[in-house]
């Protein structure tokens, strides 16, 4: 019985890797009731209703949220992350010119 409420509380407390322990055991208990409530409640409005099947249920729901990945402090970082994009400007015909860069435009001329 104490499976239905360990797996869901150890699987979200890891997708909390930067929280203090106490908090992360915390957060990870009030979800692992609600992991539970939905469970049972899917399976009973459902009509499926059985002991045997919602640990199973509650099993898998765990092992799905163990599988999230999660970002490590100090990992590398993708490159798609990284970039870093070019501002236009207004020489590059993308922006309207305004019109004090109009006028100094054409007062050099």
């Amino acid at each position: 019985m104490s499976f239905l409420v360990v797996a869901p509380l150890v699987a979200i407390a890891r997708l909390l890797p930067a929280v203090n322990a106490a908090l992360a055991l915390i957060v990870g208990a009030a979800g692992a009731a609600v992991v539970n409530a939905l469970v049972a409640q899917s399976m009973l409005a459902a009509d499926v209703w059985s002991p045997h099947g919602g640990i199973v249920a509650v099993g898998l729901a765990a092992a799905f949220l163990w599988l999230v990945p999660i970002g490590r402090p100090g990992a590398e970082t993708s490159s798609a992350e990284t970039h870093v994009s070019r501002r236009p400007s207004a020489d590059d015909g993308d922006l309207p010119e305004s019109p004090s860069h109009s006028t100094r435009k054409a007062g050099a001329a």
